[in-house]
């Protein structure tokens, strides 16, 4: 939600490379920036975007229906970008740009995409998955996301390009490879995803939890006292301590 990585650059170069592809009709582009507002902002009014750009207000983006193509191609784009049109570039439009804050319903653009374009953040992918929705990678950070590129790939859910350039003209390869490449890589993210995964895990605590052994109030009675009584002690000594030191330091100054 930080809108971190290179978002701008990558932003940048997948808008450049869909208005050079019309055979691939109107395009919808959605940036998601989060809690990144100066990046909001940037893109939003400080951007000069490629001829056949529509820069929609943020107030007038509104969530496409499911599989109409939020991030992709889109029927509506045109119609829907000139009537709420705010920063409009000379030229014909090739692609409807919506840059975004942070949404509270992120998995309704998934399932409105065609594909989700983020760095390897586990939650990002996980929502990916849960709505199977292809997923191109442009980022990660090393260590603790490397595995996720890895698992991507691996499971055919989609891929990784280690430029914003590069991870921008596969968006457009895979567009231009139609329904079925990306109905593929849409099942597979379906069969990766573990939508019940928080329930899951709270069910096996819970299950764990009742297999341990009850612990009788009394004992914990006494446990309690014990603890408590430690500390007391622990505190008497302090004192003791505090005060002998007070008396030394009081010798010295009458010496």
């Amino acid at each position: 939600g930080e809108g971190m990585g290179q978002m701008e650059d990558t932003a940048k170069a997948l808008v450049a490379a869909l208005t050079n592809k019309p055979d691939l009709g109107e395009i919808q582009v959605v940036v998601v920036c989060g809690n990144n507002q100066d990046l909001r902002k940037k893109l939003a009014k400080d951007t000069k975007w490629p001829a056949g750009t529509v820069v929609k207000p943020a107030e007038d983006a509104a969530v496409p229906a499911a599989g109409s193509g939020a991030a992709a191609a889109s029927g509506e784009a045109k119609t829907e970008a000139q009537e709420g049109a705010g920063t409009a570039v000379e030229g014909e439009q090739k692609v409807a740009l919506s840059v975004l804050g942070f949404v509270t319903d992120m998995e309704r653009w998934m399932l409105a995409s065609d594909i989700v374009v983020t760095k390897a953040g586990p939650g990002a992918i996980a929502e990916a998955a849960a709505t199977a929705t292809p997923i191109m990678l442009y980022d990660f950070l090393p260590g603790q996301e490397e595995g996720n590129v890895v698992f991507v790939k691996e499971r055919g859910m989609g891929g990784y390009e280690d430029t914003p350039e590069k991870a921008a003209e596969k968006v457009c390869e895979w567009l231009s490879g139609g329904e079925e490449l990306l109905h593929s890589m849409g099942e597979a993210a379906k069969a990766a995803a573990y939508p019940k995964a928080a329930l899951t895990i709270a069910e096996h605590i819970t299950q764990m939890l009742r297999e341990l052994p009850l612990v009788p109030e009394r004992e914990l009675a006494k446990g309690k006292e014990e603890a408590g009584a430690k500390q007391g002690a622990k505190q008497g000594e302090g004192a003791k301590e505090g005060a002998k030191e007070g008396k030394q330091g009081a010798a010295a100054k009458v010496s």
